[in-house]
């Protein structure tokens, strides 16, 4: 195959992966696509992590690190 096809090959895959790199990036960013209403697209079954609000700052400062 001479160079300058290889090398038309070569930018042509580039420019593609780049493209599905950047449309994969724009889609995870945005989130799932959820229908209004439909409660049954949310995984409810994974746990969820619970909150609990940080100490207060001058109890933490006497604390030994962990």
């Amino acid at each position: 195959m001479p160079v300058p096809a290889t090398l038309i090959c070569y930018v042509a895959l580039m420019v593609s992966l780049a493209l599905i790199v950047r449309w994969e990036c724009s889609r995870r960013r945005k989130g799932p696509v959820l229908k209004p209403g439909d409660l049954s697209q949310i995984d409810t079954s994974l746990p969820r992590i619970s909150y609990t609000a940080p100490r207060e700052r001058t109890k933490r400062a006497f604390e030994r690190a962990r």
